[in-house]
């Protein structure tokens, strides 16, 4: 008697396991996205991104002007890269940057967090906003090459975060990740 519960229960618990694998690998397995590359006329790359399967991503390729913007969505927040001829702050001059003459944004008083990804050295930012609304908005800058602290819009794009409403500290890492694993082709 005691075997057939043996039988019975292991076999159950085979059951939970290949069902817990494939379930892992449809819903929490990264999955690729290859952008369009309609920007390829301004100088933007075509890019790779890996994002987690619960995140949805739409992408509004514009051939004519050659611009993209890749929107990728879960629950309040949205992960925007805008690979258009006017997106992006120019430079952006942070407290220890050197004085530029190029148009930039001040951002001398702005707290920053410093990420390292696979196209370069970034650091972003709250983005102030004169808006009533709850929405809490990041903004990113990338390190020019050879330079120490010298940065500017992203190579790939200008990238920004929009959390509408309660932050997720869970879910702002997985946008950081999604960031970080961004490949131009």
């Amino acid at each position: 008697m005691n075997y057939k519960i043996s039988i019975k229960i292991f076999v159950i618990a085979i059951f939970i396991i290949i069902g817990g694998y494939f379930i892992s690998k449809k819903y929490f397995s990264p999955r690729e996205y290859i952008s369009q590359g309609s920007a390829g006329k301004i100088n933007f790359p075509q890019l790779t991104l890996y994002h987690p399967a619960s995140w949805t991503v739409t992408e509004d390729a514009n051939i004519q002007k050659g611009a993209d913007k890749i929107v990728f969505k879960k629950s309040n927040f949205t992960l925007t890269l805008d690979q258009s001829l006017l997106a992006g702050p120019g430079d952006c001059q942070f407290k220890d940057s050197p004085k530029s003459l190029a148009p930039s944004r001040d951002l001398t008083g702005a707290k920053y967090v410093e990420l390292d990804s696979q196209f370069g050295h970034l650091r972003y930012f709250v983005i102030p906003t004169d808006s009533v609304t709850s929405n809490t908005t990041y903004g990113f800058c990338l390190r020019k090459e050879g330079t120490q602290n010298e940065y500017g819009t992203p190579s790939i794009g200008y990238i920004s975060i929009e959390i509408n409403g309660s932050d997720n500290a869970e879910l702002f890492q997985e946008a950081l990740t999604i960031i970080k694993n961004i490949k131009p082709i």
